[in-house]
Parts: C-alpha cells; sequence; structure tokens
C-alpha cells in the first residue's frame, strides 16, 4: 500500500469506487473488505441491507466509515440544492435592495423639492385669493 493510500485511509478522505447497484448488490459491499472513506453513489434502487441501512434510492451515498457502511440520503442533498437556490434568491434581493438603497438620496431631494415646490405653491393660492377678495372689496367699495 502505498504511502498516500495509508495517509487517506487514516484521515478518512473520501475515494470514490464507482456506482453501486443497491437492488442486486453489486459490486457486493456486504462482503468486499472497504476502507474507511471508500464510497460508491446508488445507480439503481433496492433494499440490500448494508449495516442496518435497507433502503437505496438513486443518487444516495454509501459511504464507508472505517466500520460501518452508512449512507448519505440523495433527499439531504436535495435539501441542501434547495437551500443553495434560497440563498440565491435571498442575495439577488438583498443585491437589489442594496441598489434601490443607493438611489435613497436623490429620492430624499426630489421629495425635498417636491414639498419646497409644493409651499411656493400653496403661497401663490394664498395670494391669489386675497387677491380675490381684495377685487371683491373694490367692487363694493366703488359701486356705493
Amino acid at each position: 500500500m502505498a504511502f498516500i493510500d495509508k495517509f487517506a485511509s487514516r484521515l478518512g478522505v473520501l475515494d470514490y469506487k464507482g456506482t453501486w447497484d443497491a437492488g442486486v448488490n453489486s459490486p457486493n459491499l456486504a462482503t468486499s473488505p472497504p476502507k474507511k472513506g471508500h464510497y460508491y453513489i446508488v445507480s439503481a434502487a433496492g433494499s440490500t441491507n448494508l449495516d442496518g441501512i435497507s433502503t437505496w434510492e438513486v443518487g444516495d451515498w454509501v459511504i464507508h466509515n472505517g466500520q460501518n457502511w452508512q449512507k448519505m440520503d440523495a433527499a439531504d442533498k436535495a435539501k441542501t440544492s434547495q437551500l443553495e437556490t434560497s440563498i440565491n434568491s435571498l442575495s439577488s434581493t438583498v443585491t437589489t435592495i442594496a441598489a434601490a438603497t443607493q438611489s435613497l438620496p436623490n429620492l430624499t431631494t426630489a421629495v425635498s423639492e417636491l414639498q419646497a415646490s409644493n409651499l411656493n405653491i400653496v403661497s401663490d393660492i394664498s395670494a391669489i385669493e386675497s387677491s380675490i377678495k381684495d377685487f371683491r372689496l373694490s367692487e363694493v367699495f366703488l359701486c356705493c
């Protein structure tokens, strides 16, 4: 056994061995002497019993921990993928919000300008109303 193999087996580095048909147990994992870190990906679903695990779906991983076979469920990988999609979506939303936040100072300035313009309009309307009142009063005094 090469030095690298000894080192990897002690650390438990994953070592892909291929696919495994859980329906017919091929290759036969129940009798083959695996090493820590050896793993297979299930290519055909089945119910072969490996160290108490007997439900296998396509995409599951069969991983040896040095003493027993363990299973990484394909559904767990799907959940991880869904979580990654959600994180990417959230990241996109945060980016959009950040971009919108950068335009807030311009929006604040525009609102201030509109408020100032509104005050000018209110002042102009008051002046017009006052002029109208003065005009009516002048009509009243002129006619008598």
